[in-house]
């Protein structure tokens, strides 16, 4: 009873995760269509390719933990987060830097940011899932643990 209990719960709690990575995933693509070619000239830049990447092979992770009842995927999944977040932080370095450099481009440079903002709460998110894979397949808690 217990292990169909976990599975109700992290069921709601993924279900919730996916419905925002998608959310975001809207965002993302409405930004792209929209953008001039301004926008794209700096998504390299900006480490947009490499965050869709990684984001990508967790999510996919995800799917193979979930088909294999395995959860060694997801653990591996939950440590791509850190990637991301490097890739946020330079990030943000990289918007300063524009944002200096080309003035006039700011709403440009801005966009971006937030686009890598999106990626790195999708990330986020993935790693939540991976939480609660966790959860359901072992019965353990891996959210709120320190650092060692």
């Amino acid at each position: 009873m217990a292990t169909d209990l976990r599975l109700v719960l992290a069921t709601l709690k993924i279900s919730n995760d996916l419905e925002r990575i998608a959310d975001s995933a809207k965002s993302l693509a409405k930004v792209l269509k929209d953008a001039g070619k301004r926008e794209f000239k700096w998504m390299k830049q900006m480490q947009i390719p490499d965050m869709l990447d990684i984001l990508v092979a967790m999510l996919k992770e995800m799917g193979t933990a979930l088909r294999k009842n395995d959860t060694r995927p997801a653990l591996k999944a939950a440590k791509r987060d850190v990637d991301l977040n490097a890739c946020y932080k330079k990030a943000i370095k990289t918007t300063v830097d524009l944002i200096i450099k080309y003035p006039d481009d700011g709403k440009s440079v801005l966009m971006l940011m937030l686009m890598v903002r999106n990626l790195e709460r999708s990330g986020d998110l993935t790693k939540n899932i991976s939480e609660e894979i966790v959860f359901h397949m072992e019965a353990r808690v891996l959210k709120h643990k320190g650092k060692k």
